[in-house]
C-alpha cells in the first residue's frame, strides 16, 4: 500500500474597476493539497482512493456602494450575494480500480466533487438607464457565490480477441446539478429566476465510444494495413441554466484504412460517415431583434456550435528519429 501527499501554496492579488472610482485590489492566499492512497491485490490489479482540492482566487462586487438606494437593496437580497466574493474551491473524491493483462484491461472510477462559491455573472436593469447617481448606463453586472455538487462514473475496457484483432470501449456518466443559481435578469425571459436544482449547463450527461481495429500484413512483411471503425455518442447538452432549451443525443461513425511502413503511413479517413448534423454545443443568449425609439426589443436565443459534416480524406506521416 502506498501513500502519496502533495501540496502547493498560491497567492494571487485581484483588481476589480481598474482605475475607476470603485477600484479594489485583494489577496487571495490558498493551499492546494492531494491525497492518494493506492493498494496492489495483484500485479495486474490496482485500487486507489484521493481526495484534492482546487481553487481560484474571488472578487469584489466594488461597483455595488455606487448604485442607487433602491437598487443596492434589490442586489443585496440577491441569493449569494456578499461585497466580497470568497476564493472558488471545489473539493474532489475519487475511487477507482483497473487492471490489465496481455488480453484484457478495464478501469472504472467513480467521483464526487463539491463546487463552492461558484462565480455566476448577475445583471441588473437599471431604471431609466441610470444605475446610481454616478452610474448611467443600461445595466450593472455584479458576481454571486454559488454552489453545486456533480458525481459520475467513468468506465474503459479494451480487449484483444486475436492477434490482429482488438476492441475498445469507454462511458462516462456525469450527474451535476446546481444547489443555487440566481439569474434574475437574463434567464427572465423562461419564467423563472433560480436555476436551484437543475442540470449545469454545456456538458452532456453521458458520453461514450467504441472502437474496433483489424492489422495485417502484407507478403512484404515490411509492410502492413490496418481497418479501423469508430463510434461516439454525446448525450443530451443544456444549453440554458433552467434546462428548457437543450442539444438532443447523438452519435458519430467514423472509418479508417492505412497502410504502413516503418515509419511512415497513410491513412485514408471518412469522418461522420451518416453526415450527422446535430449541432455539438450552445449557449444562452440575448439576440436584440429591433429598437423603437430608445426602447431595444430583446428575445432570449442561443449561440450554436455547428458540427463538421461528412468529410474524406488522405492523410500522410512520418516519424523521425
Amino acid at each position: 500500500m502506498d501513500l502519496d501527499l502533495e501540496g502547493r501554496y498560491q497567492r494571487e492579488r485581484v483588481t476589480t474597476s481598474y482605475q475607476l472610482v470603485p477600484q479594489t485590489t485583494s489577496a487571495f492566499k490558498s493551499f492546494i493539497p492531494r491525497v492518494i492512497l493506492t493498494y496492489k491485490p495483484t500485479d495486474e490489479m490496482t485500487t486507489y482512493a484521493s481526495w484534492a482540492r482546487g481553487s481560484l482566487p474571488g472578487t469584489d462586487n466594488s461597483i455595488v456602494p455606487l448604485l442607487s438606494p433602491a437598487l443596492q437593496a434589490t442586489v443585496q437580497a440577491a441569493p449569494g450575494y456578499t461585497v466580497a466574493v470568497p476564493a472558488e474551491t471545489v473539493q474532489n473524491f475519487e475511487l477507482g480500480v483497473k487492471q490489465q493483462s496481455a488480453r484484457f484491461r478495464y478501469a472504472l472510477t467513480g467521483y464526487f466533487m463539491k463546487w463552492n462559491n461558484l462565480k455566476n455573472r448577475v445583471s441588473y436593469a437599471c431604471p431609466g438607464n441610470q444605475c446610481g447617481p454616478t452610474v448611467v448606463n443600461a445595466t450593472v453586472n455584479v458576481t454571486l457565490a454559488q454552489t453545486a455538487k456533480i458525481y459520475g462514473v467513468e468506465a474503459e475496457v479494451g480487449a484483444v480477441l486475436t492477434d490482429a484483432w482488438d476492441v475498445n470501449a469507454s462511458f462516462d456518466y456525469v450527474h451535476g446539478r446546481y444547489d443555487r443559481f440566481f439569474q434574475p435578469l437574463t434567464i427572465q425571459h423562461t419564467g423563472q429566476s433560480n436555476a436551484a436544482g437543475k442540470t449545469i449547463l454545456g456538458f452532456p450527461e453521458a458520453q461514450a465510444a467504441v472502437t474496433t481495429t483489424y492489422r495485417g500484413t502484407f507478403s512484404n512483411p515490411d509492410w502492413s494495413w490496418y481497418t479501423r471503425a469508430g463510434m461516439t455518442y454525446s448525450g443530451k447538452i443544456y444549453v440554458e441554466e433552467v434546462n428548457q432549451s437543450w442539444i438532443a443525443g447523438s452519435a458519430r461513425v467514423n472509418l479508417h484504412a492505412g497502410i504502413e511502413h516503418g515509419q511512415s503511413k497513410i491513412d485514408f479517413y471518412v469522418d461522420n460517415l451518416t453526415d450527422n448534423r446535430q449541432w455539438i454545443g450552445g449557449l444562452r443568449a440575448l439576440q436584440s431583434n429591433y429598437t423603437v425609439g430608445t426602447v431595444v426589443a430583446s428575445q432570449a436565443t442561443a449561440t450554436m456550435v455547428l458540427p463538421r459534416l461528412r468529410t474524406f480524406g488522405v492523410r500522410i506521416s512520418t516519424k523521425f528519429n
